[in-house]
């Protein structure tokens, strides 16, 4: 009778040990079937915004625009530009423009040999995008065109742009293919300007740590010039550190919350240099009228955009 007893306690601790086996399992797949639901929900949601948020942007842009049209030249405009040369630099590019709250342009050069993966992570990534080049043959303005055809198909903004040193014949092929807008930068800092289609201001080039971005700024917020801050994501991660990286973006924006000058994107600053004008009472009424339709809009569309995240917490 003895043996029996253990052998039954032994059934009943088998027995009990099982069925907490099968609920511990039965309350993990539970988990795992409740978490499924709601990353497919979240996708969903994501989904049913995207239209909307895009919507958003598109507005945030002209409004952007309309301020920069009807003020006058009174702040330094700055605008940041990452040179790619990897598809792997857009993950970083993407983190840092969430962290920073910036919209990067990308610069692309049309003799590297990436340069449709590049362009195509930069229209999936939505930064604006500047081709470049090392020297403009027949072979580069063949390319640049092509790419430019893609651009267009998938209403991509993109600009050509070159040093300042470029040649007029250089400069006028630019014009001849039609970007967006065509590009110099200067190293000379009075030297802004806009000339029949050329759009000509400064840039300050970041491929190591310790740079003194207050510096380098200054006679820029001084002069109240626009400026590219173009930081070369080749040196990413050797000379040119991601604390190095954050540090300068950070200062940026301290730079920023001074009230020194304003973070703007590429299309922005040719907008502020080509359009620094003063503009009659009643035509600024008009503009004011527009903006104020366009702020409707705008705030219309994220309470859409909220109501559908919201339905996520549920």
């Amino acid at each position: 009778m003895r043996k029996l007893s253990d052998r039954v306690k032994r059934l009943i601790v088998i027995t009990i040990l099982t069925v907490l086996t099968l609920c511990l399992f039965g309350l993990v797949l539970y988990g795992y079937s409740i978490e499924k639901d709601r990353n497919e929900t979240l996708t969903a949601l994501q989904e049913e915004a995207e239209p909307l948020e895009k919507q958003i942007s598109e507005i945030q842009n002209k409004i952007q625009l309309i301020d920069l049209q009807t003020t006058n030249a009174d702040i330094s405009y700055v605008s940041i530009a990452f040179y790619v040369h990897d598809p792997d630099d857009f993950d970083t590019i993407s983190d840092l423009e969430s962290q920073y709250n910036i919209n990067a342009s990308v610069i692309i050069n049309v003799e590297d040999e990436d340069k449709e993966e590049l362009v195509q992570e930069a229209i999936n990534n939505e930064n604006e995008i500047i081709l470049t080049y090392s020297d403009i043959t027949d072979k580069v303005k063949e390319e640049a065109s092509e790419l430019k055809e893609t651009l267009k198909e998938q209403d991509a903004s993109c600009f050509f742009a070159s040093s300042s040193s470029t040649s007029e014949s250089s400069i006028q092929s630019l014009k001849d293919i039609d970007f967006d807008g065509a590009i110099t930068y200067s190293q000379t800092v009075e030297n802004q300007r806009y000339d029949n289609g050329l759009v000509t201001y400064g840039y300050i080039y970041v491929s190591s740590d310790g740079l003194d971005i207050n510096s380098k700024l200054s006679p820029y917020i001084t002069n109240k010039q626009c400026v590219c801050v173009i930081i070369d994501m080749h040196y990413y991660d050797k000379g040119l550190t991601p604390n190095g990286v954050e540090n300068l973006l950070s200062t940026i924006n301290d730079i920023q919350d001074a009230g020194d000058i304003k973070l703007n994107i590429t299309t922005s600053i040719i907008t502020t240099i080509n359009n620094i004008k003063d503009i009659d009472e009643e035509s600024n009424n008009d503009i004011q009228q527009y903006k104020e339709e366009l702020t409707e809009q705008l705030n219309d569309l994220q309470s859409q955009v909220d109501e559908i995240y919201a339905r996520w917490n549920k």
